[in-house]
């Protein structure tokens, strides 16, 4: 054999292992070929909520009815003090920020907030709350938690909002509510982690739920969901199969040691199916599910198997794929890049629009800067979009792994 031919087979070999890791073909929102380092969001797809010289984190949001109008609500590091919160009326292409337009309350909450918008399945009215882990500073270890998870509500659409007290002792958590569905008879099934200790931290962790029946204003007596030996169960989030006949949640793992988890209920979250790996493709931190108007499901996450550093990252597929652990039929989304701290990124919101929109309100060190910190920052674009973007990139490689091939066969003529 040559030495060209030596060179080229062993090139190819590489750029073939190299890509192994890629069973689930990923799109990459944040090319931008006029970025220096080649990765940053496009100013048509992308505005930015909030950006200071602070660590601006753990973003959460909800959206009107009228799909224009988004509250955003996020916390000051980690695990810190909220009192941050800004408004849309144009589904995320501009901001207001409005802290002083909410109670005083509000600053004294803990631990990443998580907004909801309910509907009283008697009354129809509709109403949003803002949870939060505590309030006021953490006690120290096996202190009660009185002041578990307070929140604020506003039954007029946002124009005016209260405190809420506390929910108490029972709802001791880690972080309030993460994962929230509307059953069938129009209650709500939330669902929340926490651990042994009395500030509702340390290991190892558990997931709880709790139903209301009355549009989001009271709680039932939480129940045991999740629980096993050598995991750390936190921040699920739950929504319905197509059919609506299951629920499945799905589960971070924060040890590292095990993909994210998965379980399954017949009976609107009564009973649950023992925990199990989920994809391989959803392995992460902090998932946000929306079925979108083809049927399909879009899963938000903050990736943290470290095939592309951890960064803010979806998968869209099939249910059936992700209730059958394959994942199969799929395909990753790159959202946003993330230049700070491994693992510092992606807690968000995301909305559906009736045109089909999607928005997404998240953080992230986006900014390829030495001393930049954490923003909260709006992406929006239709899955229609990325399809394209997978096809056309699909064709490419197609298209470059041919050029490889010919490029092999001319070398072996010379050996």
């Amino acid at each position: 054999r040559t030495k060209a031919g030596r060179t080229a087979a062993v090139a190819l070999a590489g750029l073939m292992a190299g890509t192994a890791w890629a069973e689930t073909p990923m799109a990459d929102l944040t090319w931008n070929a006029d970025s220096a380092n080649g990765h940053y969001p496009l100013p048509e797809r992308f505005s930015v909520v909030c950006e200071s010289d602070k660590y601006d984190a753990h973003a959460t949001s909800v959206m009107l009815e009228d799909d224009r109008t988004i509250f955003a609500f996020w916390d000051l590091a980690h695990g810190g003090p909220c009192g941050r919160a800004a408004k849309s009326t144009d589904a995320g292409r501009t901001w207001t920020r409005i802290d002083g337009e909410m109670p005083a309350e509000l600053v004294q909450f803990h631990d990443a907030p998580v907004a909801f918008r309910f509907i009283d399945p008697k009354t129809k009215k509709s109403r949003l709350r803002v949870f939060a882990g505590y309030l006021g500073e953490r006690p120290a270890k096996d202190v009660p938690l009185k002041n578990a998870m307070p929140s604020l509500m506003s039954e007029d659409d946002g124009r005016t909002w209260k405190f809420v007290e506390p929910m108490g002792e029972d709802f001791i958590c880690v972080i309030s509510f993460f994962g929230m569905e509307r059953l069938k008879d129009g209650s709500y099934l939330g669902v929340y982690h926490r651990g042994p200790q009395a500030n509702g931290d340390g290991s190892p962790l558990h997931v709880l739920s709790s139903v209301s029946r009355d549009g989001g204003l009271t709680w039932e007596k939480p129940n045991l969901v999740a629980r096993k030996d050598g995991y750390e169960l936190c921040e699920p989030a739950v929504f319905s199969s197509p059919d609506q006949k299951e629920l499945c949640m799905l589960i971070r793992e924060n040890s590292g040691k095990h993909p994210s988890q998965m379980c399954f209920s017949k009976d609107d979250g009564r009973t649950w199916s023992a925990i199990q790996d989920a994809p391989l493709a959803l392995w992460g931190h902090r998932h946000v599910v929306q079925r979108l108007h083809d049927g399909r499901y879009l899963v938000v996450f903050r990736d943290t198997r470290n095939f592309i550093g951890s960064t803010v990252v979806a998968w869209v597929g099939p249910y059936a794929s992700i209730k059958d652990g394959t994942g199969k039929g799929g395909y990753r989304i790159r959202l946003f890049p993330n230049y700070g701290t491994a693992y510092d990124c992606g807690y968000q919101g995301m909305h559906l629009k009736t045109d089909g929109e999607i928005v997404i309100n998240t953080y992230a060190k986006f900014r390829p800067w030495a001393n930049a910190t954490p923003s909260i920052v709006s992406l929006h674009f239709k899955i229609e979009e990325t399809d394209a973007l997978l096809a056309k990139e699909a064709a490419e490689k197609k298209a470059y792994w041919a050029s490889q091939l010919a490029a092999l066969d001319e070398a072996k003529k010379g050996v």
